[in-house]
């Protein structure tokens, strides 16, 4: 999932993944993964996938949201961007 603007680490076994961040379901992706992420910006910016078979979790930080210092984040499971549609523009 790395990708531009996201960077992917496995936390350590045991710690606090989240720190004081408040997590919400956002929903199960199509590799058995649930998705967790808070509704407020931070800096540095994570979202959370945790996986039932292997009993992992993966941490994925949002880079480039310096800007959005207020208001509520809205995240979607499995968003894809067709850029074509901006070719035209």
């Amino acid at each position: 999932m790395s990708g531009r603007g996201m960077h992917t680490s496995s936390p350590r076994r045991g710690g606090n993944v989240a720190g004081e961040a408040q997590l919400y379901y956002i929903g199960m992706s199509g590799n058995n993964e649930v998705l967790l992420s808070p509704r407020y910006p931070s800096s540095p910016f994570y979202v959370f996938y945790y996986n039932f078979e292997s009993g992992t979790i993966r941490r994925v930080e949002i880079q480039r949201m310096d800007a959005l210092k207020h208001g509520r984040i809205h995240t979607f499971l499995d968003h894809v961007e067709d850029v074509k549609l901006y070719a035209n523009v």
